[in-house]
């Protein structure tokens, strides 16, 4: 804030150094004005009559500021304040109130299988690695140091509980109370039996864009020149195979070495007897899993055979 006065000497409005205006900050609607600093109480206004009171809020609404001062001007005592609910208002050229607007942010993004379907199940790690700057103009983005990173579960019990996924469905993921800024979101761990998602989403939380589930569609694209939208990760069904091979003439099972086309190892052996200490019922021999069913084959020779197997989509 500026504090002038004019001493009817022809210079009209002139900068006051060294006063001390009262300042008060009233919040609504949820607000609450915290780490406050303020030079107009101490040391008071620069040789250019101007004194500053910050603070920030980590509720939205809003935080309304007034201030007073009483000057001596021509040996009359002066009272001039911001308030438009008083009688000494400010003077010409004054201001009046000041009223700071807190907005919080709301982010939201998806998770499904490879047919598109609600996948729950998964954690991500959220980091804001910028925070808005809405005291420039155009607004800018502040890179922190460090980023702030959370860990977040799917909440998909049906009701919200106390954990920061604020949307219970299945797949579905909502942050809310955040600070504006830029945001990555990563999966750190997939559901059981599914590939985890290995891209990294950017959305950017502003002032005009606040909350990203209103932006855009699940197939908006993500980066750093289109930063708003609804990032949706796709998890694949993972699938086990089995090979057991067995001779047939006396029921038992052979090492035989098996290969996949692109997976790694390039071959491997299968078992040559039953396990033991992995849970399988007692009295499980080689016979029984010789006779289980299947895609089962007999009669074949001591050759290479390269089998194709199609694995359904769930």
């Amino acid at each position: 804030m500026t504090v002038k006065k004019d001493e009817g000497q022809g210079d009209g409005l002139v900068a006051v150094a060294g006063a001390q205006p009262t300042v008060s900050l009233v919040a609504a609607g949820g607000a609450s004005a915290s780490s406050v600093t303020n030079t107009c109480a101490n040391p008071g206004t620069n040789a250019s009559g101007e004194c500053a009171i910050t603070f920030t809020s980590n509720t939205a609404s809003t935080v309304v500021g007034n201030a007073s001062i009483t000057l001596s001007i021509g040996g009359v005592s002066v009272l001039r304040d911001t308030d438009p609910t008083t009688v000494a208002v400010a003077g010409p050229s004054g201001s009046g109130q000041a009223t700071k607007t807190f907005v919080d942010g709301t982010l939201v993004w998806l998770k499904v299988d490879q047919d598109a379907e609600p996948l729950g199940g998964a954690t991500f790690s959220v980091c804001r690695t910028h925070n808005l700057d809405s005291s420039t103009n155009p607004d800018s983005f502040d890179e922190l140091q460090a980023p702030v990173c959370d860990s977040v579960v799917d909440d998909e019990d049906g009701t919200i509980g106390n954990g920061l996924d604020r949307d219970p469905e299945a797949g579905k993921f909502k942050l809310t109370g955040l600070v504006l800024g830029r945001y990555t979101i990563e999966e750190t761990q997939a559901p059981a039996g599914y590939k985890k998602d290995e891209s990294i989403e950017n959305v950017q939380l502003d002032l005009a864009h606040p909350d990203n589930s209103v932006l855009d569609d699940p197939d908006t694209e993500l980066d750093e020149g289109h930063p708003n939208g609804i990032p949706t990760f796709v998890n694949e069904k993972l699938f086990r195979l089995i090979v057991l091979t067995c001779n047939e003439s006396t029921g038992e099972l052979v090492v035989s070495q098996v290969d996949v086309p692109g997976q790694a190892p390039a071959s491997k052996d299968t078992i040559a007897d039953v396990p033991s200490g992995i849970g399988l019922p007692a009295g499980v021999t080689e016979q029984m899993l010789c006779d289980l069913g299947g895609a089962s084959y007999g009669g074949l020779q001591d050759e290479t055979y390269g089998p194709t197997v199609t694995i359904p989509r769930p």
